[in-house]
C-alpha cells in the first residue's frame, strides 16, 4: 500500500468518525421526557424563548407571577373559558382543545376595569371587545388615544387591543403614518354688533379640507 492509499484511508476513518459524532448528539435527549404530572409541566419556556425570558428578568413588570415557565404559564396558559390548554399525563390528563401548550392572551384578561390586577381604566368602552374598558368612575371620555385603542381591537393582528398596549408601554420598533388635513374651512354665523369678538359668533360648521 502506497502512501497516497494509506493517507486516503485515514481521511476517510476521520470522515467517518466526525460524521457518527455528530449522528450521535444530534438525536441525544429524544428520548427522554419533561414531567406534565398534577405538580405542573418541568417544559422550560426558556429553551426557546430565551430572549423574552431575558428582557422580563430585567423587568419590574409582571415579577409577581412567579418565576421561571410558572411566569409565563401564568399569562400564556390563564384560565380562560374559551380555551382549554392540554394538561397533565397518563391517567386523567386532559387534551388540548382550542390550544395545546400556550396561548395569546389579550391584555385586558388582567387589566380590565374591576379585575384583580392594576386595571388600565381611562378609556370608553370598545365595540367588539369582549372586556370592559369604563365604568362610571372611570369613563375615558376625554382620552387622547380611544380611537388608537379602538382600532387595534378592530384589528387582526394580536388579540383585542394588544397592538396599543405593545406599543405604547413596550421598547418595541414603532412606525407611524399620520394624515394630517392640510386646512380647515369655517363658516360663521355673526349674531350682533359690528366689534369683531369671537364670543359674538356661533360656529355651525367645520370642514376638514385635504
Amino acid at each position: 500500500m502506497n502512501v497516497k492509499k494509506v493517507l486516503l484511508f485515514i481521511a476517510l476513518v476521520s470522515a467517518i468518525a466526525v460524521a457518527l459524532s455528530q449522528t450521535v448528539s444530534l438525536f441525544g435527549g429524544q428520548h427522554t421526557w419533561y414531567d406534565l404530572g398534577p405538580a405542573g409541566s418541568d417544559v422550560p419556556c426558556s429553551k426557546c424563548h430565551a430572549d423574552i425570558c431575558g428582557e422580563l428578568s430585567v423587568s419590574g413588570v409582571h415579577q409577581n407571577l412567579g418565576s421561571g415557565s410558572e411566569a409565563c404559564a401564568a399569562c400564556h396558559r390563564c384560565n380562560l373559558t374559551c380555551y382549554t390548554n392540554a394538561s397533565g399525563e397518563g391517567a386523567g390528563s386532559t387534551p388540548g382543545k382550542e390550544v395545546h401548550a400556550a396561548s395569546t392572551v389579550p391584555c385586558m384578561e388582567c387589566h380590565e376595569v374591576d379585575t384583580w390586577s392594576p386595571y388600565a381604566g381611562g378609556f370608553t368602552n370598545k365595540t367588539n371587545s369582549l372586556y370592559q374598558y369604563a365604568d362610571a368612575a372611570h369613563n375615558g371620555t376625554k382620552a387622547a388615544h380611544n380611537v388608537f385603542v379602538q382600532s387595534a381591537v378592530n384589528g387582526t393582528l394580536m388579540e383585542d387591543s394588544n397592538e396599543a398596549c405593545i406599543q405604547c408601554h413596550t421598547n418595541v420598533a414603532v412606525d407611524i403614518t399620520y394624515h394630517i388635513p392640510r386646512g380647515y374651512e369655517i363658516e360663521l354665523n355673526r349674531t350682533c354688533g359690528w366689534n369683531v369678538n369671537l364670543s359674538y359668533y356661533n360656529f355651525t360648521d367645520v370642514e376638514v379640507r385635504g
